[in-house]
């Protein structure tokens, strides 16, 4: 059983999305949540802040839009709260022993692994949306296969459509 069902659509496709929480499938009571990514692409890396931005706007009931935005925003804020708390208080105690040539590597590994229960947590409960766009095509990602399969009937006018 798959993890999450991702829907692929061309990225100039309009996504329609059926009119029940992305969440937990309850009356959307005409509430949208915005989410916004930056494109992926070979340049990503080199030009995040220049990089083109891709918006959606998923149906989120009241009672869930908190949570879908912690999910979404919480990540972020608790990698850097790792970042910065394996830098203060396991870097200093490490420090010493690691040889200057692979210190920034060191730190990026500890960073790493401290980090992994999270990354596994995200993958075996993964968030109820997520957005990944590219150049030319955008996958939307959901927990729920059934609300994924409905997403693909209401856009099956799309150019093209791939689900995995």
């Amino acid at each position: 059983m798959p993890l999450s069902t991702d829907v692929s659509l061309p990225r100039e496709h309009v996504a329609r999305y059926p009119e029940r929480c992305v969440r937990c499938g309850m009356d959307n009571e005409g509430n949208y949540l915005r989410i916004w990514t930056h494109t992926l692409g070979w340049w990503t890396y080199l030009f995040w802040a220049f990089g083109k931005g891709f918006t959606t706007s998923p149906p989120v009931c009241r009672d869930c839009v908190w949570r879908v935005r912690l999910q979404r925003n919480g990540g972020f804020i608790l990698i850097i709260i790792i970042a910065v708390a394996v830098m203060f208080f396991i870097w200093p105690r490490l420090n010493e022993i690691v040889i200057a040539e692979l210190r920034k590597w060191v730190a990026m590994g500890l960073i790493l692994l401290c980090s992994t229960p999270y990354f596994l947590w995200e993958v075996i409960f993964p968030p109820p949306i997520d957005i990944t766009a590219y150049k030319d095509s955008v996958d939307y990602e959901f927990a729920d296969a059934r609300y994924a399969e409905d997403f693909a009937d209401l856009n099956n006018d799309a150019d093209w459509i791939e689900i995995s």
